[in-house]
């Protein structure tokens, strides 16, 4: 508790710029406090967050100054989903940060079955020998296009490793193979490229911590004249998308095949049943409830097919100033969520195990369609990370699961949705015309007021851009640019650890 207070003076001055909380004090989070921040959030954690809580609640060290336009202010109530905030920051910026892939020593066990990498930096990696061998990554083993040329045939169970010696920045390593008729093999691999694939248990905690997206508490801007300019433009725009989740981008033309334009400086258009893009206005016996004048609560988009759209760009082609209502709302899935665990963690428990039926039925329409999926409101990862979130109410079908789940399951959808609607985290936005409203449709939910036309038009044109291709874009430009280190690539809720 003493490293904690010693350090947290620090903090305030950092916080207070950016309107939230962090309790993780910077010298916890440092390399070297690693050890004693994994005790100290393993033992004192929960305590010392209720505390804390009671503290600032009860001073208002942290309430922020300046009001959120669009935003009803965020106070702190689940603290544990604001940690992470400068992680990147506190944990990889440190004098140590070139040592990370630099070898001070390598070791093989005495069987031949694990190698030891000790590093500069005083971290140390194992590595299995079948890992190696599976990875080996020498011109016989991975072809030029990088597909693996290993078999699993070639893994067999009596290779061990003879040698491996640092050579610069590489690492060579030899298999033998105790069973007769069975070839060895030998190999190499760039220090770098181990290291970033630790998979010891302090590695996989710090690429959790690295991929924790940040909370927003307005809405991010950017002009359109900055994505479609150059690469650094387009990156600030996809940095934007991949830590908060969302940007409001302006100054878009109001042509029809404009947010397309927008949407393909990332990847192709995602297809779906409405076709490559979708008009968003009032129509008579329309085929989604988007299209009539009524409200929308808080939804996600698709999620009855298999791998819901990714991202949603929404463009305002037309909102005459006649019209009342229509403003949008977009709310962050992942504090909520993380709030619920802390608050509520059966009812948070039951959401991961208990499915819940989507579906798109439909045959009074150009294209019938008949559309169910069954899935979990929220997946965690074996750590427990949630890693993705489903909720469209709109597209649910009847519940389908053993008896006993049914009572628990409707207990716990109450209470997410009334956290949900509750919500001090809201972004309210009324759209102009040229602005599109951007988001990561599997990570924040959108909502609309219902609206008068008052003879006016409303007229929003959307597109979707697929989940994987937005997180592949995101990787490949940041390491075109040069600057992966500096700027880790955040989770995107697609249901995977990574």
């Amino acid at each position: 508790f003493y490293v904690a207070w010693k350090s947290f003076p620090r903090d305030v001055d950092v916080l207070r710029k950016y309107g939230q909380f962090c309790y993780a004090p910077l010298a916890i989070r440092s390399h070297h406090m690693q050890p004693l921040w994994s005790i100290f959030r393993r033992r004192v954690a929960r305590t010392s967050r209720r505390l804390l809580h009671r503290w600032i609640t009860a001073t208002g060290i942290f309430h922020s100054p300046t009001p959120v336009l669009g935003a009803a202010r965020a106070r702190p109530r689940s603290l544990r989903y604001y940690t992470g905030i400068h992680q990147q920051q506190t944990v990889y910026h440190n004098s140590n940060y070139s040592n990370r892939s630099a070898a001070s020593g390598v070791a093989v066990s005495q069987d031949g079955r694990k190698l030891s990498v000790a590093w500069k930096d005083g971290h140390k990696s194992n590595f299995h020998v079948a890992w190696l061998r599976h990875n080996c990554c020498c011109s016989e083993c991975v072809s030029s296009s990088g597909q693996k040329l290993v078999g699993a045939e070639e893994l067999f169970e009596g290779m061990v490793i003879t040698e491996a010696t640092v050579s610069g920045e590489q690492l060579d390593v030899s298999w033998s193979s105790s069973i007769a008729g069975q070839e060895g093999h030998h190999g190499h691999f760039a220090l770098k490229w181990l290291r970033q694939r630790c998979y010891s248990a302090t590695a996989r905690d710090e690429m959790r911590r690295r991929g924790r997206p940040q909370v927003a508490t307005s809405l991010p801007k950017l002009s359109v004249g900055e994505i479609m300019r150059n690469d650094e433009g387009l990156w600030e725009w996809l940095k934007y998308l991949n830590e908060y989740g969302l940007c409001l981008v302006t100054d878009i033309p109001t042509g029809l095949d404009e947010i397309k334009k927008v949407g393909e400086r990332i990847s192709h258009i995602q297809k779906t049943i409405y076709g490559e893009a979708f008009d968003v206005k009032a129509t008579e016996n329309p085929v989604n409830i988007a299209y009539s004048t009524l409200s929308l609560g808080f939804h996600m988009d698709l999620v009855y097919y298999h791998s819901p759209p990714g991202l949603q760009l929404l463009h305002c082609i037309r909102n005459d100033t006649c019209v009342k209502g229509g403003e949008s709302t977009l709310l962050d899935s992942f504090p909520v969520l993380e709030e619920m665990r802390e608050c509520h963690p059966k009812h948070f428990a039951t959401l991961t195990k208990v499915p819940a039926t989507f579906q798109k039925i439909h045959y009074e329409r150009d294209d019938p369609v008949e559309m169910t999926y069954q899935r979990t409101h929220v997946v965690v990862d074996d750590t427990g990370r949630i890693t993705g979130m489903i909720w469209s109410p709109p597209f649910e079908g009847p519940l389908y699961v053993p008896e006993d789940e049914v009572e628990p399951y409707y207990a716990a959808y109450s209470c997410l949705a009334e956290m949900l609607n509750t919500s001090h985290l809201k972004l309210i936005h009324r759209q102009r015309p040229g602005e599109a409203l951007t988001f990561n449709n599997q990570r924040i939910l959108h909502a609309r007021n219902g609206f008068d036309l008052n003879g006016g038009v409303r007229h929003l044109r959307g597109v979707y851009i697929n989940i994987d291709e937005f997180k592949s874009k995101c990787g490949v430009l940041a390491s075109k640019l040069g600057i992966k280190d500096q700027h880790p690539i955040r989770h995107v809720f697609n249901q995977c650890t990574f």
